[in-house]
């Protein structure tokens, strides 16, 4: 009875401690490969279209006060406005709105676990939820890396379809000054 009593005891400290890591999948209510969900933020923006631009295609949103740009970037052979990957940096101001370029009302841009431009290494990393993560330093820039490309086996990769997610995120003297995630495409 004893023995029992220990394993349950164990079993919820050994569950609890699992790395169960969420990656963030949104900026300022548009998702990844959700075209609703971008359409419905960007409907009230006359949008070019950016699908005959750059390779990859890409379209910039820059924010209220000239001083951050979200950039997303379009998915080879996925629907219309469906987005894999997500760039927040700060620009400057006197930088021209680029032709596949929008200016909207956001004041900045923070993804689904309120990161964003700005914050600490170490709020992010209280924010982030992994300890899973490569960083590097060089030239007094920190880079954190976060990679999943464990398709067989992870859900999370699974339920998108796609074989890899990758975060970026760099730091000068701790704070955030650009990061990128979502699904890379070749």
């Amino acid at each position: 009875m004893k023995q029992i009593l220990e394993l349950f005891i164990f079993i919820p400290l050994f569950i609890f401690n699992q790395d169960k890591f969420t990656p963030d999948t949104s900026v300022n209510t548009v998702s990844l490969m959700n075209a609703e969900s971008f359409e419905k933020k960007f409907s009230r923006y006359k949008l070019p279209n950016y699908q005959d631009g750059d390779h990859p295609p890409k379209l910039e949103f820059i924010n209220a006060d000239n001083t951050q740009k979200f950039t997303v970037f379009h998915c080879y052979g996925s629907g219309k406005n469906e987005i894999c990957t997500f760039r927040i940096e700060y620009r400057k101001k006197s930088d021209s709105i680029p032709f596949f370029g929008v200016k909207i009302i956001d004041k900045n841009f923070k993804t689904g676990k309120a990161i964003q431009l700005g914050i600490t290494l170490e709020d992010f990393k209280k924010k982030i939820g992994t300890k899973n993560f490569k960083a590097e330093i060089k030239n007094g820039e920190t880079k954190v890396t976060i990679e999943i490309d464990d398709f067989k086996e992870n859900s999370f990769l699974q339920s998108y379809n796609m074989p890899t997610y990758l975060a970026e995120y760099y730091f000068k003297n701790g704070i955030l000054i650009i990061f990128e995630f979502g699904f890379p495409t070749p």
